[in-house]
Parts: structure tokens; sequence; C-alpha cells
């Protein structure tokens, strides 16, 4: 028997009921006398050479003009399934062997965005976001440093969702747990970590017929039906880390004042990408091609790799100037039919610098600092032999009076060999053996940020391009390719209550057939804020416009799990509106929105990829609490 079409999704009584209990909690909170305002409270740096890079003051957002924008849109449209990237970001990767670019962003942990933390006591902070269409969120971090030295921090996120439509449940649980300490005297210190992502969810290949759809959207999404309903999609990551070190001479021992340091980096990882299907053999409609596989791999690879370095690493007493240098080496073991091993031999320097510009100022508070970073990596021989990277990082950072700023170039230059599955893949649908050239890039980023302000630019220059055809086999585009990107966001304030925000994004490409992207998209809020309760309570209601320029879209092939460009089909301009409701009562912050207000009124163009429909309306609610002690 059919649903009968809910215009909001159906919230439960349930939600109903935990939404009036989050907003009775919240409005009994108390002004806590033990809320920390200090802004050295947190430090923080990310994993990299962790030696020279400092700690740096990090203070958790407490403003309630972003609140309801908890996740990035997935362009399948549901949380934990593949999404395609195409804005173009900054991407800083260490060199050497990759199997291949994995399509998710929000639903993972990657190794670069690890982070060590530094505090004067213990630090928390839980959200959970649940609602209509059955999609639940659940974030946690907590961070101490105990009287030892020793720094404990532990992230973990948990998502769920059952899918717009059938086949498309996914399940997303990942964390790390990690530790940094240093003795008082700084002779000796470690950094190291531990990091699980699993991934999991239904391949649905899409709805057989969404035009048919897209023409009467009111129908159950349930009863739609899709082109696979046996396939599964298992992901799961490990990665552990040790990285020790210890001072060689004393400070002024050599006149310097100054020491040498021997630091070691050990890394483990073990990644399984497994995809099954048993009706492989029979869906032809999808499955061009099918091998019979009698070892049963099912389009199964593994990947393990054993990666050590040791650098001889120098520092000021004053941490001003760093410099690094040594040799590393990974052995990797891939694993689909047969095994490969590939191994590399790299050497390694980093460099880091620091310097205030200006001497401190005890009115106004007001300083300037200069902070730069630069990695040089080359691989001496193996199978990515005459790879190399130049990065460097380039802050300036302003602060007067409690208000800061900071204008940042980065720069990057690389040459890296094919990811491994463009050159060989061996799988029970797609197989192919290859002999790609390298990829040579240039990266650019200019950026300011302030409070209410903040741009930035983005110039790629890449030369032996890498993508997938519109029958999803690996191509490479020789010649070079020009990328180019603006975005910022602008949030001016009338009347002490009345807000505007705009956040365009303008992209372009000389070659559009292969990087496709809408020209421009943006979201614009329109909202009022205000204190309320003697200024206990925050509070902003308003209403947001997101939208795309129209542009030719990508297709996505469950098998290989990669986006490809199938055929040139466009997608036309679609107004995403939300209402929202967000509020802060000094350690709490919840919001309440409705997602996709106009579904059903402004078109039915509400999808990125063919086949993957966007969420239609629905209420999220979420509740964020912090600790300080």
């Amino acid at each position: 028997m059919r649903k009968p079409y809910r215009p909001f999704g159906g919230l439960k009584p349930s939600a109903l009921l935990a939404l009036m209990c989050i907003i009775a909690v919240c409005f009994k909170v108390q002004a806590q006398s033990r809320y920390i305002t200090d802004t050295t409270y947190l430090k923080q740096k990310n994993e990299g050479d962790n030696l020279l890079r400092p700690f740096t003051n990090w203070y958790p957002d407490s403003a309630t003009y972003n609140l309801h924008n908890y996740t990035e849109r997935n362009t399948l449209g549901a949380l934990g399934l593949a999404t395609h990237l195409w804005r173009f970001k900054f991407r800083n990767e260490a060199l050497g062997f990759r199997l291949y670019p994995l399509p998710y962003d929000e639903n993972r942990i990657e190794e670069r965005d690890m982070l060590y933390y530094r505090t004067k006591g213990p630090f928390a902070s839980a959200t959970g976001i649940a609602g209509s269409k059955e999609q639940q969120l659940f974030r946690f971090l907590f961070s101490q440093t105990f009287r030892n030295g020793v720094n404990v921090s532990l992230k973990f996120n948990r998502y769920t969702n059952k899918g717009f439509y059938l086949s498309q449940q996914a399940f997303v649980n990942n964390f790390y747990l990690n530790s940094n300490y240093e003795t008082r005297n700084g002779r000796f210190g470690y950094y190291g970590f531990v990091m699980v992502n699993n991934l999991r969810n239904q391949e649905n290949g899409g709805l057989k017929a969404d035009s048919s759809f897209l023409k009467n959207i009111t129908e159950n999404k349930e009863l739609m039906p899709v082109n696979l309903s046996t396939a599964s999609r298992d992901t799961r990551l490990l990665s552990t880390q040790f990285n020790p070190y210890v001072r060689l001479s004393k400070p002024d021992s050599l006149g310097l004042k100054a020491s040498f340091y021997l630091q070691g980096k050990s890394k483990f990882t073990y990644n399984t990408y497994k995809f099954k299907d048993a009706q492989s053999g029979k869906n032809t409609s999808l499955y061009q091609i099918y091998y019979l596989d009698t070892v049963a791999t099912k389009d199964s690879t593994r990947h393990r790799q054993f990666y050590n370095e040791v650098l001889l690493s120098f520092k000021t007493r004053n941490k001003q100037i760093g410099l690094s240098a040594g040799y590393a080496n990974e052995v990797n073991t891939v694993w689909q039919k047969n095994d490969s091993l590939i191994v590399n031999h790299l050497a390694k320097a980093n460099a880091f610098y620091t310097r205030n510009l200006l001497a401190p100022d005890s009115i106004t508070n007001r300083q300037i600092q200069y902070t730069g970073f630069m990695e040089l990596a080359s691989v001496l021989s193996g199978a990515n032999s005459g790879n190399i990277k130049w990065q460097m990082e380039n802050t300036l950072n302003f602060s007067e009076n409690h208000h800061q700023s900071r204008l940042f170039l980065n720069l990057l230059y690389e040459t890296r060999s094919a990811d491994y599955i463009y050159n060989r893949w061996y799988g029970n649908h797609q197989r192919w053996s290859n002999h790609y050239k390298p990829v040579a890039q240039l990266q650019a980023q200019l950026g300011f940020e302030k409070k209410n302000l903040q741009v930035s630019a983005f110039y790629q220059n890449i030369t032996n391009t890498l993508y997938f055809d519109s029958l999803s086999a690996p191509k490479q585009f020789t010649a070079g390719i020009t990328n180019f990107g603006v975005e910022g966001l602008y949030r001016l304030i009338l009347f002490k209550h009345l807000g505007l925000s705009l956040a365009p994004v303008f992209q372009t490409s000389s070659k559009p057939s292969i990087y496709r992207m809408p020209l421009l998209s943006g979201k614009v809020n329109l909202f009022y804020t205000g204190s309320l309760f003697k200024n206990n309570l925050q509070l902003t209601v308003g209403t947001q416009l997101e939208t795309y320029s129209t542009y030719e879209l990508m297709r996505y092939n469950p098998v290989i799990h990669q986006f490809y460009l199938g055929n040139r089909k466009e997608i036309g301009y679609y107004p995403y509106t939300d209402i929202y409701l967000n509020a802060r009562i000094r350690p709490v912050s919840f919001f309440v929105k409705l997602e996709n207000a106009l579904y059903g009124l402004a078109g039915n163009t509400f999808y990125f990829v063919p086949g993957y429909i966007q969420p239609d309306r629905a209420i999220r609610f979420g509740l964020t609490w912090m600790f300080f002690d």
C-alpha cells in the first residue's frame, strides 16, 4: 500500500518531544561562572613536521550565524555516500604512493586533518543532530593535558542515514586517539595517534527513470525502481603512527642558543575497499562487462603500507627558526587478484620561521606576526622515482584588542606519478593496464580572513591531467590546463540586528569538458540577530538561499568508486531554500532548520548527478554542548 505524501517528511512525535526538551533545557541553563573565555585555554596544531610547527591558540567559534550549516551538501543526495568534489581547493598531500582519490569530503578524517592539542584543563564538545528522513549525526571531541605534561585527545564521529529512496542506507564511524608530550626541560617528547575510518553504504546505481520521477515529485520514494538492489560498499581505513624525538645537545653548548634533535616517525596503514553485488553477472543494463572470478575478489582491493623516516632537526631556543632534513622509505603492498609491491626511498627537508613584526604594545595589544613553513621532498628511487614536491605556507596574523585577522599565501609545486587506479586495475567489471605520465601541477592560494569578511583566490596550472571518460575508463590529457577560482564571505549587520550574508563562489577552467563545475554558485542569508535575557541568549533567525548556475554533470560509477564524465547532460538553476533558528546560551548551542522549504514549488532540477535526487523538505535540529572543566 502506498504511503501518503507528507509535506514535511513526517516528523515523528518523539522528534518533536526531543526538540521541546532541548529548548527547555537550554533556557534553564544558568550563566556558568566556570565558562572559559580565555583564548589561550586551547592550543592546536596539524599533523606534519610536529617538532618544528608550534601550537597556536584556538577557541571554538561561539557565533550563531552558521550553526545550521552542519555539513557540506552531498552530490549523491545522502550523507555517507560518495560525493563529487567540484570546488577547487588547495590540496597538499604527502609525496609517495597513492591508491586512488577517495570521493569523500565530510565523511572521513584524513591524516592532514589530524589535530594535536594542548589545554589548560579538560575540554569536551558533544554535538547531536537528528530530524526527519532518519538521518542522525553525532560528533564528540575531548582533550586534556595532565599535570605531567601528557595530552590525550579523542575525536569520534558517527553518521547514520537511511537514504532518500531505495538501497541508499549509509553508516559512517570514524575516530582518532592521539597523544603528545614533552619533558619540562625539552629533552624528550613524542607525538602519536591511532585513526580509524569505517564507511559502509548501499550502492543503488541511481534511479532507473529519474526523468519520470521528476515529473511527479510527490510520488512515494520507496516505490521508485533503482539500478542496483543488492550492491554494497565497505571501506575501512586504519592508520597508526608514533613520532618520538630526543635533544642531542644543550641549548647553549654550541654558542648558538639552539639545539639539535633526532626524530623518527613510524607509521602503519591498512586499508580495505570492498564492492559486492550478488547480481553482478545478471545486471547487464549497468554492468556492460563481467569477468568470471575463480577467487571471488568481487572488486575488492587491499592496501598495506609501512612508512619510516629519520630526521635531524635544528631549532633555536626562542622557537623562531627550525630546520630538519633526513630520509624516509615506504613499502606498499596492493592486493586485487595478485599482489603488487611498491617501494619508494625519499629525501625530505623542512624549514620553519616566525617573527613578531611589531614591538608589544600594552595599551592596544596590537601585534603582527609572520609565520612561514617550507617543505621539500623527492623520491630518490623506487616506483615513483623522480617525483618532487615543494610547498610553502606564509601567514601574517594581525591582532588588536582581541580582534584577529590573517593574510595568507600558500604555494605548491609537485610532479607526482599517476595514482594506482589509473595505471593498473583488476576487477570483476573493469580491467586495464596503462603507463601514464606523472602529473605536474602548480597551486597557489591567496586569502584574507577576519570576523565578517573572508576572501580567497585559487590558481592551478596542471599538466597530464588524469580523469575517467564517458565509459568510465581512465584517460590522460597531456596539454596544460589552467583552473582559477575565487570565493568569499561578507556579513553585514544593520541597526545592530538585521543581517545580510553573502558567500559567492566563482570558478573557471580552460578545459571545462574535463573540469565540470558551475561557473557561479553561493549562499545568501537574510537574518535577524540579537541578545536576550541580559545577554545570556544569542539568537539568529533567518532564511538561506543556495543556488548554482547551469553546468554539465558528472556521473558516478559505484564499481570503481569514481566519478566520470558521462554524457553532456546539464542541470538548470534551482534555489535550495532553508529557514532556520540558531541560538546559544553560554556553552550550549542549538539550531532548528527547515531544509528545502520550496520543494515542489521552485522547479524539479534538484540534483547534481543523474539518477541521484537531493532530499526533499525535511526538518533538522541539533545541539552542541561544550565543557571546559
